[in-house]
């Protein structure tokens, strides 16, 4: 059930998300010349952009899919536990990822606060399990991915133009 030792104050949770954000940053441009090695030396500036644009599409499913999920998840929890008319109906359509907040859960006293927290507190083990089975699948795929050797020698047609002094 709720206990207000779960609760962070919203620093605390800016603070817990710099490290993900920090590593996330270090990894993303890290596979652009794995990725580049597979393409000859003309379609290098189209490799570099189809990257650009596969990393953010991944960006955006990367939240938009746990999202859903957490909004699906929420609905079903708040149905059964949530006994406020209003803020159940606000948990059961696709607003749930958005109402996360702690104006909104103020708005209530006890003890529908605390069961709001419930309803936000069981279903991302729901998205977790779920992201556990896109991590199964790439770690599947990585298997039959295939091994391209990295160039050593830069051969190119594009090089800066050499100023005369």
């Amino acid at each position: 059930m709720y206990s207000p030792n779960l609760l962070f104050h919203w620093q605390e949770c800016v603070c817990l998300q710099i490290l993900p954000a920090v590593s996330a940053a270090m990894v993303l441009d890290t596979p652009l010349p794995a990725f580049q090695a597979g393409f000859g030396e003309e379609d290098s500036a189209a490799a570099a952009a189809s990257w650009s644009f596969v990393r953010g599409f991944g960006n955006i499913w990367g939240v938009a899919i746990p999202g859903a999920i957490l909004n699906v998840y929420i609905g079903q929890y708040a149905a059964e536990t949530i006994s406020d008319p209003m803020a159940r109906s606000a948990l059961q359509g696709s607003d749930a990822y958005s109402s996360a907040t702690p104006d909104f859960i103020e708005m209530f006293s006890e003890p529908k606060r605390g069961q709001i927290i419930d309803a936000f507190t069981i279903p991302p083990r729901k998205v977790f399990l779920v992201g556990i089975a896109f991590l199964a699948l790439s770690f599947i795929l990585s298997f039959i991915e295939r091994e391209v050797k990295l160039r050593t020698v830069l051969e190119t047609k594009f090089r800066p133009e050499d100023r005369e002094k």
